[in-house]
């Protein structure tokens, strides 16, 4: 697994960047001498952007390796990962043990814009836009500096100013690598807007380059009349809401189906909501509307169903919502929304011991549901009709004398089937130790008296949504996934090992916290640190969730660790005591 690989359009986490890093052959002795050379990664004829790259590989450990003549650090078995920079272009390596050679040409590409055979770079509308009117219409070109552009759309014209730059922003995976911002881009952004004050179709834009030489973006403008208030209806499980119109863009609470939500504006194939979120036209249905969304909540009844309480919402039409966590309060959001609440009904529960509600600016209530426990033991939304259903896990019992009697643990084994995950210097596919340490968690757990359930238990496909619905459908105490670590070109490989933990709700944040500290202190491991992070396994709300990545694949020596049975042992009783000790001591408040 490679958690710097984070957003981006597929969400699963799964990148292109070194395709050959994944390939490999599973062993399950610890990681043995190569009977010769071999280089792992990065495959001959690789391209990277990075100012540098790392060579993964084995030999016997007798002898010497160079690179290019130069000698490089080697673990016991023989491993190696050093890096060296790269020039532009390409870049030819000499790999040598004795009388064995490979070679490798690596292409470093410019991270810069190529020059420009025309003027401007980027220019938008690139795709149709929707904009209601009275509403200022921005936009945004990138080009040569010291341009003097105008922009023309029907019969107005106004100027598109540079933009002052503050520098290239640091990538997500710079968190993750310590790697330095990126140069900035020789390029100038360029802003102008304009407010339209009539509904039409205002057809292209034009941009005028120092009085001529007009270019002109695919994109058309169509301005709406005030009374279009067509409306977006969650049709797909769950509509993924996000903070821009892009998968670049960060996830809001997700939507579930059946929400609806005005839209208030268009870029392509992205819907603006009318809380200020953007969603895919294909996640919903469009309905024509001339009447503004503002559904009336009533009485509110929360009552004990099952291992949950169930705060039911009537609504007299289904809006969008999002929850957050603060401290010891879940926090409803519902958008769009007056309230006509009289009446609340909370039945003693052991989940929540208060049910509050306030009236925000903006057609917005929010609902505080107090905590009894300042653990969070999971949630789930969902809509039957117009009545919303906000379900809240109660406490695990404990039941039985065995230590963790009661408590039913989701293991994720990341990766497996034609998915490897990352490769080890030795060719250990990572798919290989997160099984095998997975079942021996298995067996440590359930002799505690835990229920584990493992997502695979063999070397099979299986699809990122396929492991969610198991999650969803078990509703477990908690879900761990199992996965090992590895770098992007730029990362040190020889440098860089550890344990990490990775949490993204905040009921998560701190059992992911606590295996770490516990986890690198009772195995003596190196530290890599506890993220944030928006990772699809780490996702789930029905239960704490959190992402292991107990080691790197790609560090020498840490690699041989990860393989080694005796190891892998050691590290499956030490997360079985760190989970005892973690429920002990939360259960107990």
């Amino acid at each position: 697994m490679r958690p710097w690989e984070l957003g981006g359009a597929s969400q699963l986490m799964v990148g292109a960047i070194a395709p050959l890093l994944w390939a490999g052959v599973a062993i399950a002795q610890p990681a043995p001498s190569s009977p010769e050379l071999r280089l792992v990664y990065p495959p001959d004829g690789h391209q990277t952007t990075s100012e540098r790259i790392f060579f993964l590989g084995t030999a016997p450990p007798t002898g010497s390796v160079t690179i290019n003549g130069q000698g490089v650090n080697r673990s016991a078995f023989g491993h190696f990962a050093p890096s060296f920079p790269l020039q532009l272009g390409p870049n030819r390596f000499e790999i040598r043990w004795g009388d064995r050679t490979e070679t490798r040409t690596i292409t470093r590409i410019s991270n810069q814009p190529p020059v420009l055979s025309t003027p401007l770079a980027t220019l938008e509308p690139m795709a149709d836009w929707g904009w209601p009117i009275g509403e200022p219409i921005c936009l945004r070109v990138t080009g040569r500096p010291n341009l003097t552009i105008d922009a023309r759309v029907a019969e107005r014209t106004f100027p598109m100013l540079p933009r002052p730059s503050a520098g290239s922003p640091l990538p997500n995976s710079s968190v993750l690598t310590g790697s330095d911002p990126p140069p900035p881009a020789p390029l100038t952004t360029y802003e102008g807007c304009f407010t339209p004050d009539r509904p039409d179709d205002w057809g292209q834009v034009r941009f005028y380059i120092d009085g001529e030489m007009p270019m002109t973006p695919r994109g058309r403008i169509t301005v709406w009349p005030r009374d279009r208030r067509d409306r977006a209806r969650v049709t797909v499980p769950w509509g993924v809401a996000r903070t821009g119109p892009s998968t670049d863009h960060s996830r809001l609470t997700p939507l579930p189906q059946g929400s609806q939500a005005t839209i208030t504006g268009r870029r392509g194939d992205w819907l603006r909501l009318g809380y200020g979120a953007w969603i895919q036209a294909s996640e919903v249905a469009i309905d024509p509307s001339s009447t503004p969304l503002q559904s009336v909540v009533q009485g509110i009844r929360a009552q004990n169903q099952g291992t949950a309480v169930e705060v039911q919402f009537p609504l007299s039409e289904p809006v969008p919502v999002e929850v957050r966590q603060e401290g010891q309060d879940l926090i409803l959001t519902l958008h769009q929304a007056i309230a006509q609440t009289d009446t609340v009904f909370l039945q003693r529960n052991p989940a929540i011991s208060q049910l509050t509600w306030q009236v925000l600016p903006g057609d917005r209530l929010e609902y505080r549901a107090r905590l009894v426990t300042a653990q969070a033991w999971g949630w789930t939304l969902r809509y039957e009709g117009n009545v919303l259903h906000w379900r809240i896990k109660h406490p695990p019992l404990r039941s039985g004398s065995a230590p963790l009697a009661g408590i039913t643990i989701l293991l994720d084994p990341g990766h497996g089937g034609r998915e490897p995950g990352a490769t080890s210097a030795a060719g250990v596919a990572e798919k290989t130790p997160n099984l095998e340490t997975s079942l021996k968690l298995q067996a440590a757990l359930e002799r505690r008296g835990a229920r584990v359930v493992l997502t695979r238990s063999t070397d099979q496909d299986l699809p990122i949504p396929d492991r969610l619905a198991q999650i969803a459908e078990l509703e477990p105490t908690i879900a761990l996934s199992v996965h090992y670590n590895a770098l992007p070109d730029d990362g040190n490989a020889e440098t860089t090992q550890g344990i990490g933990m990775f949490w993204y709700q905040p009921q998560a944040q701190g059992l992911a916290q606590f295996l770490h500290d516990e986890l690198t202190r009772r195995l003596d491991r190196p530290s890599y640190g506890v993220f944030w992070g928006n990772l699809a396994l780490a996702r789930p709300t029905i239960a704490p969730s959190v992402l292991m990545e107990l080691g790197f694949m790609s560090h020498p020596s840490e690699s041989e660790w990860i393989s080694n049975p005796q190891e892998q042992d050691k590290l499956a009783e030490a997360i079985t005591a760190t989970l005892q000790a973690w429920f002990e001591r939360t259960l107990a408040h």
